[in-house]
C-alpha cells in the first residue's frame, strides 16, 4: 500500500493531488469554523431553514452550470494536449454563451414563481423574500464554479486551490462580523462569488476570443457549442440529482416532522458533506489527467493509477467511518454544540454512506473523461428512485437515515459496473495500437 502511495505522489499527477488535497482540506477547515459559526447563532430551527436555502441553492448552482464544471476540464484538457488551440478557444467562449443564457432563463422562471417555489421549499408561505437572495447566491456560485474548472483545464491547480482559499476565509469573516441574518449572509457571499467569477470570466475572454479566430458565431461556435450541449445536456439531470438527494429528503422531513427534525437530519448530512470533499479531491485531477491519457493512446496508464487509488480509498474510507461512529458526540459538540446531541444515532447510521459515496465520486470523473453516454446520470436517477421508493415508505428520520445509505450503496455498484465497461473499450484499443506499432 505505502509502495504505490509513493509510485503516485511521485508524479505530475501526485504532486497536482498535494496541492489540491493541501488547499481543499484548508477550504474545509473554513467550512468546518463557518457551519460551527452558524449553527452557534442562528439556532437549531434557524439552522435549518439554512440549510434548506444554502442546500437549494446548491441545486440552481448545478443547473445554472449545466455540467460545464465537467466539460470545462476535459475538452481543455484534450485540445490542449492534441494542440489545437483554436477548438480550445472555441470551447471556452461557447462554454460561457451556454453558462450565461441557461442562468438568465432559471433566473427569470424562478423569479416568476417565486411565491409557490418558496413553499415548495420551506412548506409555508411568507418565504417568498428568500428566493431573490437564493438566485443570486446560485448564479454567482455558478460562475466562481466554472472559474475554478477552467484552472483544472489548464492543470493550473495552485490557482484552483488558493482562489478557493481566499472565497472561503472571506466568506468565513463575513459571517462573522454579520449576526443572524441569512438573506444579508447570501447578498454579502453572492458579491464575493460574483466579483471573482466575473474577474477570471472576462480574463477568459480576452484571451480565447481572439485566438478562436470567430467571423460567424453561428458558423465558427456551432461545432463546439452542439458538442458541449450533446455532451452536458444529458448529464444535466444527474447533477440535479445528486444535489437532491439532500435537498429532498431535508423538504420531505420538515413536512413530515417539523423544522427540528430536519435539523437533526441535517446535522447528519452536513457532516457527510464535510468528509466527502476528501474523497473527490483525487477525481478533480483525474478528470483531465484521463482526457489527455486518451488524447495520447496511453489510457492504460491512467487505468493503473485509478485501480491503485480505489484500493486506498477503502482503507481511508473504513478508518474515517469509525472515527466518527467511536467520536460521534464529540464530533458534533466540536462542529455544532450540545443542542445537536439528539442527532448521534442519525450521524451514526448516515456515516456509513461515506464509503460507498468515495468510490463513486472517484469514479465518476474518469466516467465523464471517457464517455459521452452519461453513465453517472443514469445511475444517480436510479439509485435516487429506489431513495424516494424508501423515504416515501419510512416514517421516522432514523428510517430516512437507512435510505440514504442504500441509496447510496446502489450508486456505488452502478459507478463499477460502468467503469468495468468502458475501461474495458479502452484498454482493448490501447492494446490494438500497440500492436499495430510493433507490425509496423
Amino acid at each position: 500500500m505505502l509502495s504505490k502511495i509513493k509510485n503516485i505522489l511521485g508524479t505530475k499527477f501526485g504532486k497536482d493531488i498535494i496541492i489540491t488535497i493541501a488547499g481543499q482540506v484548508i477550504v474545509l477547515i473554513v467550512a468546518f469554523g463557518l457551519n460551527k459559526v452558524l449553527s452557534n447563532r442562528l439556532g437549531t430551527a434557524g439552522y435549518g431553514e439554512y440549510s434548506i436555502t444554502i442546500k437549494t441553492a446548491s441545486v440552481l448552482t448545478y443547473i445554472m452550470l449545466a455540467c460545464l464544471g465537467i466539460a470545462i476540464p476535459k475538452y481543455l484538457a484534450y485540445f490542449r494536449k492534441s494542440g489545437d488551440k483554436i477548438q480550445e478557444s472555441r470551447y471556452v467562449i461557447s462554454a460561457l454563451i451556454m453558462m450565461f443564457t441557461i442562468s438568465l432563463i432559471t433566473i427569470v422562471v424562478l423569479y416568476v414563481l417565486k411565491v409557490p417555489f418558496s413553499k415548495i421549499i420551506f412548506g409555508e408561505s411568507g418565504f417568498d423574500g428568500y428566493i431573490l437572495p437564493i438566485l443570486l447566491y446560485a448564479f454567482t456560485s455558478a460562475l466562481a464554479t466554472f472559474s475554478y474548472s477552467y484552472y483544472r483545464g489548464l492543470d493550473k491547480f495552485y490557482k484552483y486551490s488558493l482562489s478557493q482559499i481566499a472565497i472561503q476565509l472571506i466568506v468565513l469573516f463575513i459571517a462573522l462580523v454579520i449576526n443572524k441574518d441569512v438573506i444579508t449572509l447570501l447578498y454579502m457571499w453572492s458579491l464575493v462569488n460574483g466579483s471573482y467569477g466575473l474577474l477570471v470570466c472576462i480574463y477568459a475572454v480576452k484571451t480565447y476570443y481572439p485566438k478562436a479566430k470567430i467571423t460567424s458565431v453561428k458558423r465558427d461556435l456551432k461545432s463546439s457549442m452542439t458538442e458541449l450541449a450533446s455532451f452536458c445536456l444529458p448529464r444535466l439531470p444527474g447533477e440535479f440529482v445528486l444535489f437532491a438527494y439532500i435537498v429532498v429528503p431535508l423538504i420531505i422531513i420538515n413536512h413530515r416532522l417539523g423544522i427540528e427534525a430536519t435539523a437533526y437530519f441535517a446535522v447528519a448530512t452536513t457532516i457527510n458533506s464535510m468528509i466527502n470533499p476528501l474523497f473527490s479531491f483525487v477525481g478533480m485531477v483525474l478528470l483531465p489527467l484521463v482526457s489527455k491519457s486518451i488524447a495520447s493512446n496511453q489510457f492504460s496508464q491512467a487505468d493503473k493509477k485509478v485501480k491503485a487509488l480505489i484500493k486506498i480509498y477503502l482503507v481511508v474510507g473504513v478508518i474515517g467511518i469509525i472515527a466518527v461512529e467511536v467520536f460521534t458526540p464529540l464530533v458534533i459538540n466540536i462542529l455544532f454544540n450540545s443542542e445537536y446531541q439528539s442527532s448521534v444515532p442519525i450521524v451514526r447510521i448516515m456515516i456509513l454512506a461515506v464509503l460507498p459515496n468515495a468510490f463513486y465520486l472517484l469514479l465518476r470523473n474518469p466516467l465523464d473523461a471517457m464517455s459521452k453516454i452519461p453513465y453517472n446520470t443514469i445511475n444517480l436517477i436510479i439509485s435516487f428512485v429506489v431513495l424516494n421508493i424508501l423515504v416515501f415508505l419510512s416514517t421516522n428520520v432514523v428510517a430516512y437515515a437507512i435510505s440514504f445509505v442504500a441509496a447510496y450503496g446502489l450508486l456505488s455498484i452502478l459507478s463499477f459496473w460502468a467503469w468495468r465497461n468502458c475501461r474495458k473499450q479502452y484498454l482493448k484499443s490501447s492494446e490494438e495500437i500497440a500492436s499495430d506499432k510493433i507490425s509496423l
